[in-house]
């Protein structure tokens, strides 16, 4: 003897599976950091672009994902100026990786900050990572 059940018991013809759908978002929605100053940041697709103030020593992001999702790697950031991947993984566990690339800048708006500027551009070792933001004519 064999018993066929048909789940739900209340009509309505359905699967019996009540429950919900797992999350595939997966977003990078914000990507900031605790002190310094924020000059701008730009997510596009799959890639973060940050830009801080040159004289920011904060090296550790705070990164917001979608609902129900997490991200990795937590914790600083090891260069300024090399790209990191980030992987946000989502309640259903799918992925996405997103590129981050942190610059600092030097705000410039006049001929003492522009000094300033090429001092402090002559003791760094990786020239590359350096943005200057001319603010005014100088």
């Amino acid at each position: 003897m064999f018993l066929v059940g048909c789940g739900g018991g209340g009509g309505g013809g359905g699967s019996g599976n009540n429950r919900p759908a797992l999350s595939s978002a997966k977003d990078i929605t914000s990507f900031n950091f605790s002190s310094g100053v924020i000059r701008q940041t730009v997510i596009d697709g799959s890639e973060i672009n940050v830009t801080i103030d040159y004289y920011s020593n904060d090296k550790t992001p705070i990164v917001t994902t979608s609902a129900k999702s997490d991200y990795s790697p937590k914790g600083t950031i090891s260069t300024f100026g090399t790209p990191v991947t980030y992987t946000v993984t989502a309640e259903d566990l799918s992925t996405k990786d997103y590129q981050a690339l942190v610059k600092r800048a030097i705000v410039v708006s006049n001929e003492s900050d522009l000094l300033n500027a090429f001092d402090a551009i002559g003791d760094d070792n990786d020239l590359t990572q350096i943005d200057l933001l001319i603010t005014n004519d100088i």
